[in-house]
């Protein structure tokens, strides 16, 4: 720091140089205020911490890649949902290494971790935009990939595993109901025809009981069988 006639405290940069005199070897120093270049720091570094704090209120994990496949921002749900350790977050930190870290530990798949990580890179890098699904541990995750016009990525982490499981549960719901309902219509089928085959046998043998000489209780207990026959095989039919 450096303090001006007025008594203003100022921050400099000292620079010391070696040269050759006559007295022999001398050290020139040049010193230069740099407070407007220490105040755009400050004002860069708390512009960062605002964004980083908004990055970590969403629920979602955010990071960006640059076009040389660097790290640029993330959010902590970022560093949670890939479970990366902690020297993995720093700016500029490799993104080959990171993905080599995660195949390694088999997220991407049985293969080659040094392969499978090369074709995921491939893939986010390509420049277009895409969503996708991924798990990480036990959790589902959908991935939506958004090119940077600075030739980067930003990649949004947002977790769908109750939704996953929701969708899982409703297809092996919807299979029962049609098996029972299958079923079901198999089993009547079979009933039906099971009584029906009887069934016109009694309304058969009615008919030709009716053809005989039969006092008027009898005929009306053989009409009684014989619509209630009829009935029966109409609701089966």
């Amino acid at each position: 720091s450096g303090q001006a006639k007025s008594g203003r405290v100022f921050s400099v940069e000292v620079s010391l140089s070696p040269i050759q005199t006559s007295a022999g070897q001398q050290v020139a120093a040049s010193v230069r205020d740099i407070t407007e270049r220490k105040l755009v720091e400050e004002e860069l570094f708390q512009q960062r911490e605002i964004l980083r704090n908004v990055l970590d209120s969403v629920s979602q994990g955010i990071v960006k890649w640059s076009a040389d496949q660097k790290l640029v921002s993330w959010n902590n749900h970022f560093q949670h949902i890939l479970d990366l350790p902690d020297e993995f977050m720093e700016e500029g930190y490799s993104l080959k290494k990171v993905s080599k870290f995660v195949a390694e530990r088999g997220d991407y798949g049985e293969g080659d971790p040094e392969e499978l990580a090369n074709n995921r890179i491939e893939f986010l890098m390509r420049g277009k935009a895409s969503r996708i699904e991924a798990t990480f541990g036990e959790n589902i995750y959908d991935v939506d990939l958004q090119p940077a016009e600075d030739g980067g990525i930003t990649i949004t982490y947002s977790e769908i595993t109750d939704r996953k499981r929701m969708e899982v549960d409703l297809v092996v719901s919807k299979e029962k109901a049609e098996a029972a309902t299958k079923a079901k219509a198999s089993f009547l089928a079979s009933m039906s025809h099971e009584i029906r085959t009887p069934m016109n046998g009694v309304v058969g043998m009615a008919d030709l009981l009716s053809q005989t000489s039969l006092d008027d209780d009898q005929v009306i207990m053989l009409n009684t069988i014989r619509d209630s026959g009829n009935s029966l095989l109409t609701v089966i039919n």
